[in-house]
């Protein structure tokens, strides 16, 4: 009885293990997603920031301010699930008796 539930336990480990390198693998690539997105967004506001006063130009001024609250909005929905990862990671952690 007691191996087989040092078993279980083993197996559950080696799962939440899996899990939370699968969360970390995630979180990276969110985190480098969201710094693209940053610098994209800093770009479009530059340029629409410079663009704003040349007469022919103000409708390129408008579409990259567009762009860069485009790219905002999808930095704010990545930072959701930035957060939902590591509430989960912190979960599983907890589960298992690690910080």
């Amino acid at each position: 009885m007691f191996i087989k539930l040092a078993l279980i336990l083993l197996a559950a480990v080696g799962d939440s293990q899996a899990e939370l390198e699968k969360i970390d693998r995630q979180i990276s690539q969110l985190e480098e997603m969201q710094e693209r997105l940053r610098s994209d967004a800093q770009k479009n506001e530059h340029r629409g920031m410079s663009l704003q006063f040349q007469k022919e130009s103000s409708h390129e001024a408008r579409k990259a301010w567009q762009r860069a609250a485009q790219e905002k909005q999808k930095i704010e929905e990545i930072q959701g699930h930035l957060d939902r990862l590591r509430a989960r990671k912190q979960q599983i952690l907890q589960e298992h008796g690690q910080k």
